[in-house]
């Protein structure tokens, strides 16, 4: 029987790390694939994007479900990045950790405001946006 080291205390989050990154450039290729293969929903007219919707369900949420979800499984790939290189470099890990990590949540705060279902889906997180 093996003794536990502390790399192998982080063999689980390095595989999730890695599960995460395949996530993540999988969010990032489908959107991409669809812009070019499926028709996009209109830019003005509410009822016209309802009758895009409708038609396009299935189209619809998958692009908005990769287009929220990206940044969550990257929020992974950076804490596993930052704890991998933590004993080559400690002070750039850190530094690159928070900046990856930081990034992430400031772009998932904007993609925030491009879903216009944020504001009744989740009034909690934002109670003026919830107002307005």
């Amino acid at each position: 029987m093996r003794a536990a080291t502390a790399d192998s205390f982080w063999t689980g989050l390095f595989l999730a790390g890695a599960v995460a990154a395949f996530l993540t450039l999988l969010m990032m290729i489908v959107p991409i694939a669809l812009v070019f293969s499926v028709r996009q929903p209109p830019l003005s007219g509410g009822a016209a994007l309802l009758r895009y919707i409708d038609s396009n369900k299935v189209v619809y949420v998958l692009e908005l479900v990769t287009f929220v979800g990206m940044g969550l499984p990257a929020l992974v790939v950076f804490l596993s990045l930052a704890t991998a290189l933590k004993d080559q470099a400690m002070v750039l890990a850190a530094i690159g950790g928070v900046i990856g990590v930081g990034s992430e949540i400031i772009a998932l705060a904007e993609r925030r405001k491009s879903w216009p279902g944020w504001r009744t889906s989740f009034p909690f997180l934002s109670p003026q946006d919830a107002m307005t």
